[in-house]
């Protein structure tokens, strides 16, 4: 990694230090992630999902909670990259002797960093409770073993971590819409509203391969299945090479886009 890529995550970190969002973010998304289980785990034990299994509490709360994560990584990315614009404090960025894509690769990795660490202590909150409320088994119906806890949990943690991995691509999406303009509101609507559309478009099966929204829900998804004991979605294998070369095409081709916009970036205010 370049000193220069280094020097901007360093001052990026020393900033968020200074924050108080920096520790109230995370802390409200670990919350309303314990809340979540726990409110889900009460349903499974009145019957109305089904019987208790900390695996699928794991996982379909953690499927509610990745939308709110995938929220507050366009929000944060937005935030880092378009208010140095808005600001203007990129003149004295880019006249430093720091170069634009040293500059642009240290507010992204600066962003997956955030967005990670948020992910881990949600996905460790959830499964705390899930534990202390409704343990971790083998799966069986009628005497017979259908999934051991071995197999769930090797699932669960190649779920929750194809899951990360479409984040990070997310990341990188909100990170080139954010090199497109001034302000960071403009640049949240639009990394939104990117959102809502590939979920529309996700009902077109046609389509569906091609939205990265499809990779950030399918591996809980399947999770979610497999500890019911319902039919899956995708085979293992499938599921797994579609979730890396879905999203990380994705990855590829926003981090290019984003590289190339900031290269061609005029700095007019």
């Amino acid at each position: 990694m370049s000193n220069d890529v280094g020097r901007v995550i360093g001052a990026e970190i020393l900033k968020m230090r200074r924050l108080k969002s920096t520790f109230a973010l995370p802390t409200t998304a670990v919350a309303l992630a314990a809340i979540q289980a726990i409110l889900f785990d009460i349903f499974q034990r009145r019957a109305l999902v089904g019987e208790p299994s900390g695996f699928f509490v794991g996982a379909t709360t953690l499927g509610w909670m990745t939308t709110a994560i995938a929220l507050l990584a366009i929000v944060l990315t937005s935030f880092l990259i378009s208010r140095e614009f808005a600001l203007g404090t990129i003149k004295t960025a880019w006249t430093c002797q720091l170069k634009r894509e040293h500059w642009y690769a240290g507010k992204v990795v600066t962003a997956v960093l955030a967005v990670v660490g948020i992910y881990v202590l949600v996905v460790a909150t959830i499964l705390l409770v899930a534990w202390t409320r409704a343990g971790f088994g083998d799966l069986a119906e009628g005497g017979l073993v259908i999934h051991e806890v071995r197999d769930l949990s090797i699932r669960m943690a190649l779920c929750a971590t194809l899951t990360l991995f479409a984040l990070c691509a997310l990341v990188i999406l909100a990170a080139q819409v954010a090199t497109l303009v001034n302000n960071a509101g403009t640049a949240i609507a639009i990394g939104v509203g990117l959102g809502v559309v590939m979920s529309g478009l996700q009902a077109v099966s046609v389509l569906r391969p091609f939205m990265l929204t499809t990779y950030l829900a399918a591996p809980l998804s399947q999770m979610s299945a497999m500890s019911r004991g319902f039919p899956l979605p995708y085979e293992w294998n499938e599921l797994l090479w579609k979730c890396l070369v879905g999203a990380g095409a994705w990855m590829i081709v926003a981090y290019i886009g984003g590289h190339i916009a900031i290269k061609r970036r005029e700095v007019t205010s």
